[in-house]
């Protein structure tokens, strides 16, 4: 992004009362909003198809290769799934 765009968004922002952060367009605060939820969302259902997968009774290194995911990493979600629902 060159100076003057950002130096644009900054004084449009400017312009609008209630823009959530200063130096960031409210309509694009709004869409980075709405993709943090979506990538949030989806990491939980991701990490709960890796709990079922396991409870079902694949291995980690099954649900890795499946996930493209290394096993030790599917180890850490798997415990702390586990670990949250205590």
């Amino acid at each position: 992004m060159t100076a003057a765009a950002l130096e644009a968004i900054i004084a449009k922002s400017d312009e609008r009362d209630g823009a959530t952060v200063a130096w960031v367009e409210t309509d694009l605060a709004v869409h980075l909003n709405r993709l943090a939820k979506a990538v949030t969302e989806a990491t939980a259902a991701r990490n709960a198809a890796i709990v079922t997968a396991s409870a079902a009774g694949h291995s980690l290194r099954e649900i890795a290769m499946a996930t493209g995911m290394a096993y030790a990493t599917v180890g850490r979600i798997i415990n702390a799934e586990k670990g949250s629902e205590s």
